[in-house]
């Protein structure tokens, strides 16, 4: 819906309308070796260079060389004027272009892929949601795990019990005020015991001291 009303749009390149000579080659063997396979700088760097207005696009290489992306990286990636997103495959790219062109080197996590397509896609994904008019409603967006440095709390829909379990009763109460510190406290508790490293940047935590006092007895009971 986003791309639709206009808010962003994507396009795809086809590397192969680039590729090299009557076989429209994009990639070769690395020199000193003859196995794994290479993409050809002249290949990329021509598919770069048919992009309009190119240099003033972030240009994004997916690779466990880079720091690793995180939310912050996402938003500064949304206020870019545009992003160029080069997937890299199988032993990744001839090492020239990153002398031809301002490539950063962004890495999901210490692991490998035979393509990065889709590491390019979680990271548009991750910064496209926060455009204004992407997301239904944008304070959604603002409640965000990382947003706020705290993961979400649980939640539950329909039906109100299943094989026997129950939603909170706090969450069926309609006690607006209730409900808020029930979720702050389970976000808390969420962040404690799953990501307790993010707890060091949390801005805004009211009533804090007193619901970590009240996480930790519960949890040695």
């Amino acid at each position: 819906r986003g791309a639709e009303n206009g808010v962003f749009s994507a396009h795809f390149i086809d590397l192969r309308e680039f590729g090299i000579g009557r076989l429209k080659k994009v990639d070769d063997y690395p020199f000193s070796k003859k196995f794994g396979m290479l993409l050809r700088a002249d290949a990329v760097s021509a598919a770069i260079k048919s992009i309009d207005g190119f240099a003033h696009y972030r240009l994004i290489y997916p690779c466990p060389k880079g720091p690793t992306f995180d939310f912050k990286c996402s938003q500064q990636l949304s206020k870019s004027p545009g992003i160029i997103f080069l997937p890299g495959y199988y032993e990744g790219i001839d090492e020239r272009i990153f002398e031809l062109f301002d490539v950063e080197r962004v890495s999901l996590g210490n692991f490998v892929l035979s393509a990065s397509d889709s590491a390019a896609l979680v990271m548009a994904e991750a910064a496209v949601r926060q455009l204004e008019g992407v997301v239904g409603k944008q304070e959604s967006v603002a409640q965000d795990t990382f947003f706020t440095s705290l993961l979400e709390h649980p939640q539950y829909t329909q039906p109100r019990e299943v094989d026997g379990i129950g939603v909170p009763e706090v969450l069926l109460s309609g006690h607006h005020e209730q409900i808020a510190l029930w979720q702050h406290k389970k976000a808390i508790s969420e962040t404690l015991f799953n990501a307790p490293d993010l707890l060091a940047q949390a801005t805004n935590l009211p009533k804090a001291k007193k619901l970590l006092t009240e996480i930790i007895q519960e949890a040695v009971k």
